[in-house]
This record gives C-alpha cells, sequence and structure tokens, in this order.
C-alpha cells in the first residue's frame, strides 16, 4: 500500500525538480549569452561610447 503512494509522489518530486533545473539551465544559458554580447561590443567600442551602445541595441 504504502509503494502506491510512494511512486507517484517520487515521479511527482522528480518532474519538478526537472523543471526547475530546465528553466534554471535556460535563464543561466541566455544570460551568458549577453554577458558575451557586451563584453564583445566592449572590446570593440571601448566602455563609454555612443557606438558601444549603437552596438548593444543592434544585437539586441
Amino acid at each position: 500500500m504504502r509503494f502506491i503512494l510512494i511512486i507517484p509522489l517520487f515521479a511527482l518530486l522528480s518532474i519538478v525538480i526537472g523543471t526547475v533545473a530546465f528553466q534554471y539551465s535556460m535563464e543561466y544559458s541566455e544570460e551568458r549569452e549577453l554577458e558575451n554580447l557586451i563584453i564583445s561590443c566592449m572590446e570593440q567600442f571601448g566602455h563609454y561610447s555612443d557606438e558601444l551602445v549603437s552596438c548593444l541595441n543592434k544585437n539586441l
């Protein structure tokens, strides 16, 4: 009788953990992509310039 309750709870918990981990990994990859874009534009145009703003606006 216990296994009837334990197995579905375990499956539900696994689904929740998998969903949260997937969302976290997607957010992390998007954040890394944005960081790489910012770094690339800063290397090309410096830290404070109108060209930097244009580069970021164009690529977003």
